[in-house]
């Protein structure tokens, strides 16, 4: 794989999922939940590597 030290980039494969849901409060209001799952591999230096992510957001609509 290719690698540079002066960037950081050390190159590898990345895999994402993600997916999302939202629920509406009322006409001004909303709720998100969003879900990531990544799979990281293939990086000389770097180790397989797993993240889950869950973010949530409020949004008011003004």
């Amino acid at each position: 794989m290719w690698r540079s030290v002066v960037t950081g980039v050390y190159g590898g494969r990345v895999n994402t999922i993600s997916a999302t849901a939202t629920y509406y409060v009322n006409k001004y209001i909303l709720l998100r939940l969003n879900y990531v799952y990544a799979h990281r591999w293939g990086a000389t230096s770097l180790p397989t590597t797993t993240i889950n992510i869950f973010q949530t957001r409020l949004q008011i609509v003004f």
